[in-house]
């Protein structure tokens, strides 16, 4: 009687043993593939999207601890984007449960090394830059043509500039790299100088601007992919034109308040001049003029700076007065 239970309870230990340590059991560990699917869902289910394409994951050393049914893994993990390649540091952590099996509890990481693979897609970024209804450089352009001149990684980029330019770091807004540190960006930052000349013909006051337009990218690791660094893009005009400004310009306020624009040569803008009849006062030579987006700054040859707004499509230009307030002004029919 003795022997029949012995033996009764040995099947018994030997089906529990089986269903913990055996096939389907807690030694059935986890893989490098299903580890990767299980950080996926993972993620996913913390509710964070995943931008990375994971390619391996190498195992540098596990823990199996079976009486406490965990398992800790420490694991090398490469996962790749369309523009670089990625290197984590993971610790692992899995608990067995009698219902679901092993679980995957927690994954923290570390980036350890990013490798760039591709730069910042210069004929995407010339037909965004040239399509009028993105408004990247102009506002009223109808016509932008541009071409890349020079692009490159920083290092390309002080070796062309000799250092000229500190440029400051997107994401810690206070940095500045310099020459003296641009090593510790130099594979994530990315410039492109743009030779452009942007137009506006439809309208009644037209322009032509030719100039240089340099725009950086910053490489974003969370989500893997270049982004614009609108904080160090800057512009440079080479040229100006402008037409449909000369003539009479009346006061939609007041019969007594109108200018006049007499023009001898536009380019440049050379040869402007512009007074105010309300003042009876001497023609003022306008030495600069800015197009940009939908306004014109002037200064003229005493150093007064004002500013025109200008609706391109229907040929009105607004100022704000002394006080503040808008006035608008049309072209006079005689």
């Amino acid at each position: 009687m003795k022997l029949k239970k012995r033996i009764v309870f040995f099947v018994f230990w030997l089906g529990i043993s089986f269903n913990l340590f055996g096939c389907g059991g807690i030694s059935n560990l986890k893989n490098e593939k299903e580890i990767i699917k299980d950080i996926i869902e993972y993620y996913e289910e913390m509710g964070q999207e995943v931008h990375l394409d994971y390619q391996s994951l190498t195992i540098d050393k596990r823990q199996t601890n079976k009486d406490k049914k965990e398992d800790v893994i420490y694991a090398t993990v490469v996962a790749e984007t369309g523009s670089a390649k990625h290197t984590y540091k993971y610790e692992i952590y899995y608990i067995y449960y009698d219902k679901g099996g092993w679980i995957l509890e927690n994954c923290p990481c570390n980036l350890t090394d990013i490798t760039i693979t591709s730069p910042p897609d210069e004929k995407l970024f010339l037909n965004q830059f040239t399509n009028p209804n993105a408004m990247i450089l102009a506002y009223g352009c109808d016509n932008i043509t541009g071409t890349v001149k020079k692009s490159g990684f920083l290092e390309d980029y002080y070796s062309e500039t000799e250092g000229y330019k500190d440029i400051e770091d997107p994401e810690e807004s206070e940095d500045l790299i310099t020459p003296a540190n641009y090593h510790e960006y130099e594979n994530t930052r990315y410039y492109m100088e743009i030779e452009f000349t942007a137009e506006n013909t439809s309208g009644l006051i037209g322009y032509k601007v030719e100039g240089i337009y340099n725009q950086w990218f910053y490489y974003d690791k969370e989500i893997g992919d270049w982004c614009w660094d609108d904080e160090n893009t800057y512009l440079t005009f080479t040229s100006q034109e402008i037409t449909g400004l000369e003539g009479k310009w009346q006061s939609q306020s007041s019969e007594k308040d109108y200018f006049t624009f007499l023009n001898t040569s536009a380019h440049n803008f050379e040869g402007y001049h512009a007074y105010e009849e309300r003042a009876l006062g001497e023609p003022l030579t306008l030495v600069y003029m800015a197009v940009l987006m939908n306004q014109i700054d002037l200064i003229t040859d005493y150093g007064d700076p004002f500013r025109l707004f200008i609706n391109w499509e229907d040929g009105y230009l607004t100022i704000y007065d002394d006080d503040g307030i808008e006035v608008t002004y049309t072209k006079y029919e005689y």
